[in-house]
């Protein structure tokens, strides 16, 4: 770069012209010749095709009276003198003139036709008119300058926040120039627009700032931007330096922090041991730098982390420093992130607690009771779920699992069913209460085993004497039940149901507590009332355990005939097991065999009973049912049927102790049809007693 020109000439005017002509030593006139360029003026004929790459000078030339031009030369020298390129146009006849031109130019290029090396030239031009005489303008000083000049810019940071709070509100850039005339500064946006820019003049500033407002003083928007500085000097060279990646950015990231749970127990029992810290970032601001802490309840740090790149997704928090637990308390996690635009985002996480300490719970149980349930008494503090299981006093694993949370209630009553609703299995069971807290800290207590009692108790029972005479003379009137019995648990209760030949229940009695020995029944029901003759009724003796497991057993009791005295003092019994076919005096002739059987045993029975009262006369007496209530149609149906059919009967019953050995002149029949009924005919239960046989013994 060339900034003076050490040449005399270059203080001349611009332009020398001569106000006439010069006069030579002959008296002769001579031309004069001047340049009007720029002096000196500077040109970049090698560096920048097009921009100020020629010297170019206008002419102007005063000829004398009666001359023409005959040639002319363009000349350019060193500052030496050294003669570097000459152009010359003459005329052939040195009578007849040529044109100088207006203007002249010079390329900056050497005789040769190179570029002439960067330095001072000096331009002149030379006219000879046709009289000879020969006059060369005051040169003009030509700069050649093929070096552009130099600049250099460069940022602190490339992020900024217009607006914002933090000191990286404004964009400052540092820029560097030299050996130029003219500077200017653009802010460009992605799209190739300027929305900002400065101009100097010879001095450009070291530092500038950039607010991130446009020309107008309007905040543009966020993005990408570049910074370009441009320069030129007076030869026409230009430079560029630029900045790039200038990001303008008001955008702030979404911090949040949050646990994973409440609560965490790092007691080493491999649950709840830490806490995981979960970050969620929003937006696309870029992060400069982060830090993330673990506070405790004074804002005091027990563990941190940081970097200057992507914030990890999470952060696991173990609750220990140097391998020891940290006291019991509220944590927090705290995240800070700096942004490239300058602005700071915090959050802070809700309070987890540290909890090592196991909750306490207690459980007993109850006795079984006698639905065969058991209630459990349990009560706990300082937990949150628990789980109830009831497991086999010699097994590991549970038949039922309860689990509550929130609150547990103070009694649980187990019904002996398991999981899938079946009836667990008679033997002994133990209560496993297990709490916990939502640190994941955990307590267990057992409670001592109960007995489940499902089996019934074991009964047998003997009865004497068979066949039994209740009410009967000289015969045993009282039946012994020998009840031995047998249970896991205590016998609770016995009952005795005597059940008549119908199945219809004719006599109950018991207590509580284990059966006597024997249980005695005097044969009769509530009312005093004996059963019926030569039929089997049924004992049934049940037996219940503490638990309210129940055992039956059913025993025949066999009664006999039972013979009474009448207030005549006549013997007399009644017999209604003896059965017939519908509307017939045949009690053989039946379809059921074992009926057949019955009714031959029983008048065996009877013959054995008279023949033991050889001396008395029996009147046999055949009595009936009514199958119609109205007072005509009984009258008609005694007349016409049941007076002729219980006769006929009670004759048939006489003929078969005939047979078995009764003299006959002892024996009489009669007919007395329904009009004798023990029970009214219209209870439908026990109107069966009626149809009878009777024997009257008459001394």
């Amino acid at each position: 770069m060339f900034r003076s020109v050490n040449i005399i000439i270059l203080s001349i005017a611009a332009a020398v012209i001569a106000a006439g002509c010069a006069t030579t030593e002959g008296g002769l006139e001579r031309p004069a010749v001047g340049l009007t360029a720029e002096n000196p003026t500077y040109i970049s004929p090698a560096a920048s095709a097009g921009v100020d790459d020629l010297f170019i000078s206008n002419v102007q030339v005063n000829l004398p009276e009666d001359a023409d031009p005959r040639g002319y030369s363009v000349i350019a020298r060193e500052q030496d003198g050294t003669e570097v390129y000459r152009i010359t146009r003459q005329s052939d006849d040195a009578e007849e003139g040529i044109e100088v031109p207006d203007e002249i130019a010079w390329n900056g290029r050497d005789q040769s036709g190179n570029f002439v090396t960067d330095g001072t030239y000096l331009v002149s031009l030379s006219v000879t008119d046709t009289m000879g005489q020969s006059t060369e303008s005051e040169p003009v000083g030509v700069i050649v300058d093929n070096t552009p000049p130099s600049a250099h810019v460069d940022s602190e940071y490339r992020v900024f926040s217009p607006g914002g709070t933090d000191a990286r509100n404004v964009m400052p850039i540092r820029q560097e120039g030299t050996d130029a005339d003219r500077w200017s500064g653009d802010i460009v946006n992605d799209e190739g627009e300027i929305v900002r820019g400065w101009d100097w003049n010879d001095s450009l500033p070291e530092r500038i700032e950039w607010d991130g407002r446009d020309n107008d003083g309007t905040l543009v928007s966020d993005g990408d931007y570049v910074y370009i500085l441009n320069g030129q000097d007076a030869a026409g060279n230009v430079t560029v330096a630029r900045q790039d990646n200038i990001r303008v950015s008001t955008d702030v990231r979404d911090v949040s922090v949050s646990a994973a749970r409440r609560h965490f127990s790092p007691n080493e029992d491999g649950v709840r041991e830490s806490v995981e810290f979960q970050i969620e970032l929003a937006g696309d601001a870029e992060i400069r730098e982060w830090e993330f802490r673990v506070l405790d309840s004074g804002e005091q740090t027990v563990e941190q982390w940081a970097g200057d790149s992507d914030v990890p997704a999470t952060f696991e928090f173990s609750g220990r420093s140097d391998r020891t637990t940290l006291p019991e308390g509220e944590y927090r996690g705290r995240l800070t992130i700096t942004q490239r635009n300058g602005e700071i985002q915090e959050d802070t996480s809700r309070p987890v607690t540290l909890d090592v300490t196991a909750p306490e719970i207690s459980a007993e149980t109850g006795a079984a009771a006698t639905d065969q349930s058991v209630t459990l008494m349990q009560r706990s503090d300082g937990a949150s779920t628990w789980r109830g299981r009831i497991v086999p006093a010699d097994e590991a694993d549970s038949i039922l699992s309860v689990e509550w949370s929130e609150e547990l209630p103070q009694e649980f009553t187990w019904n002996g069913q398991t999981d899938s609703g079946e009836s667990a299995a008679t033997g002994r069971y133990r209560y496993i209460l297990s709490a916990t807290d939502r640190a994941g800290n955990r307590s267990m207590v057992e409670t001592d085993s109960v007995l489940l009692d499902r089996d019934a108790p074991s009964v047998a029972v003997e009865i004497e004497p068979q066949p039994f005479f209740p009410g009967s003379e000289g015969q045993e009137t009282e039946l012994r039940l020998a009840v031995n019995t047998s249970d896991r648990t205590e016998i609770a209760e016995w009952r005795v149901t005597i059940y008549d030949p119908q199945g219809s229940q004719f006599s109950q009695f018991g207590a509580e507590g284990t059966p006597p020995e024997p249980i005695t029944w005097d044969g009769r029901d509530k009312n005093g009332e004996l059963p019926e003759s030569a039929r089997d009724y049924t004992a049934a003796v049940t037996v219940t355990d503490a638990v309210g497991n129940e055992a039956t057993t059913e025993r025949t009791v066999p009664v006999g005939i039972l013979v009474e005295r009448d207030q005549g003092g006549d013997l007399r019994f009644s017999i209604t097991g003896i059965r017939f076919a519908s509307f017939e005096a045949d009690y053989e002739n039946l379809s059921d065999r074992d009926v057949v059987e019955q009714n031959r045993e029983t008048l065996d029975e009877i013959a054995e009973l008279l023949k033991r009262y050889p001396e008395q006369q029996v009147v046999i007496e055949g009595h009936a049912v009514h199958i119609y209530y109205r007072e005509e149609a009984m009258e008609r149906e005694q007349e016409e049927v049941l007076l002729p059919l219980s006769e006929e009967r009670a004759q048939v019953i006489l003929d078969a102790l005939v047979e078995r050995g009764v003299e006959e002149d002892r024996l009489s029949a009669v007919g007395r049809g329904g009009s004798e009924p023990i029970v009214p005919h219209s209870d439908m239960q026990n109107r069966w007693k009626n149809r009878r046989v009777e024997f009257e013994l008459q001394s």
